[in-house]
């Protein structure tokens, strides 16, 4: 985990991180605050294109346009380090 992935997310209080098992891609993890969970994509040590997460994250504004409950359930940053 590199604190500066964390310097950029717009969370407060984060009280555990867990790496989640699963990912091709990305390094995933689990983000624990005092008032929600949230679960966290990295793909470090690659210049990623802004369009990268485009699709993914078009469909999961989609799926809480129609009501459809995802996890996760939106997107709350983008950052490009």
């Amino acid at each position: 985990m590199n604190e500066q992935w964390l310097e950029h997310l717009p969370l407060k209080d984060i009280k555990e991180i867990s790496p989640v098992s699963g990912g091709d891609v990305n390094e995933a993890y689990r983000v624990e605050t005092d008032t929600d969970t949230f679960f966290l994509l990295v793909r470090s040590n690659v210049d990623v294109k802004e369009s990268f997460y485009a699709a993914e994250i078009a469909g999961l504004n989609e799926f809480e346009r129609a009501g459809i409950p995802t996890a996760p359930k939106r997107v709350i940053a983008s950052w490009r380090g």
